[in-house]
Order: C-alpha cells, then sequence, then structure tokens
C-alpha cells in the first residue's frame, strides 16, 4: 500500500472528501464549556460537577465517533480520547 492509498483509507470518508475535524460539534463544544466554567469556579463542589458534566460530554463526543465516525481517523481518534478518558479516572 502506497502512502497515498493508506491516507485515502485512513482519512477519506464514504463520499471521498478527506475529513479531519467536523463543524459543529455539539459535544465537544459541550465538554469545552463545561471545563472553562470548572476553571473558572470557585466552588469546589461546582468544581467537580462541572468536571464531571464536561467528562460525560467528552465520552459522549469519543462513543459517537467510535460507533459512526466518518473515516478511521476519527474512530481511533474516539477510542484514543475515550481509553484516556476512562484510564485518567481510574
Amino acid at each position: 500500500m502506497t502512502k497515498k492509498q493508506l491516507a485515502s483509507y485512513v482519512f477519506k470518508d464514504a463520499e471521498g472528501k478527506f475529513v479531519i475535524m467536523q463543524w459543529p460539534n455539539i459535544p465537544l463544544m459541550g465538554w469545552l464549556v463545561f471545563k472553562i466554567a470548572a476553571v473558572i469556579s470557585k466552588d469546589q463542589s461546582l468544581d467537580t460537577t462541572l468536571n464531571g458534566l464536561g467528562t460525560t460530554f467528552l465520552l459522549g463526543w469519543a462513543t459517537l465517533e467510535i460507533t459512526s465516525g466518518s473515516n478511521l481517523f476519527r474512530k481511533l481518534l474516539g477510542l484514543t480520547v475515550f481509553i484516556a478518558t476512562i484510564n485518567h479516572y481510574i
């Protein structure tokens, strides 16, 4: 397999377009909003809640990428983020 064929296999979607990012991405936006709010928060219990909600959005995004990502790159990215997030909390 040539480099070009490998790149096509990993990064192209079913329509033949190169896809690395897609917008809007609601779960990632939710994760970012909750993470920023947690950093700004002065209350420890609120901070814990906001971090938990952010993690839930991130795991949701990762699950969606694993199950319905547009190409192999996005599926592997979702799997990597999912494993890294779970590992962080174990």
